[in-house]
């Protein structure tokens, strides 16, 4: 990742809310090679996960499909109306959740999520309908 969002990572004064995928959510996405090895992929993937603010899971709670601004100058979408806080999009479409809420850390909060969030140009494209049934000849 670039210098720059280290540095904002690690200073104490900084007030983040990151969204970490676990391992299970990494593992699903298969071989990442290609986007570890493409630094402002990563580091853009990164910020996605991260929130210029503290936005602990009480908060979240009370969202209801809300645009949420990442330091990636995209938004997610947060969703607590459901009672448990939905992020989205992720990579393999759909909404991740939040399964670890509110782990403190030195600038912030950290919410484990079951799945990883997608950058706008990540989102998989949805599906095209069926075509129409062919009509019986007359």
């Amino acid at each position: 990742a670039a210098p720059a969002l280290l540095a904002q990572l690690s200073d104490p004064d900084s007030t983040l809310t990151l969204f970490a995928p676990t391992d299970a959510a990494f593992a699903a996405l298969g071989d990442l090679t290609g986007v570890l090895s493409d630094r402002p992929l990563l580091t853009s993937l990164l910020r996605k996960h991260l929130l210029g603010s503290v936005v602990p899971a009480q908060t979240a709670l009370s969202l209801s499909s809300a645009s949420v601004a990442t330091l990636a100058a995209e938004d997610v979408l947060v969703d607590g109306s459901t009672g448990s806080v939905l992020v989205s999009p992720t990579v393999v479409g759909g909404a991740s959740t939040v399964v670890t809420a509110d782990v403190q850390a030195c600038n912030g909060v950290v919410h484990v999520v079951d799945e990883v969030l997608a950058l706008a140009a990540l989102v998989p494209s949805p599906s095209p309908p069926p075509p129409p049934p062919a009509s019986p000849p007359l």
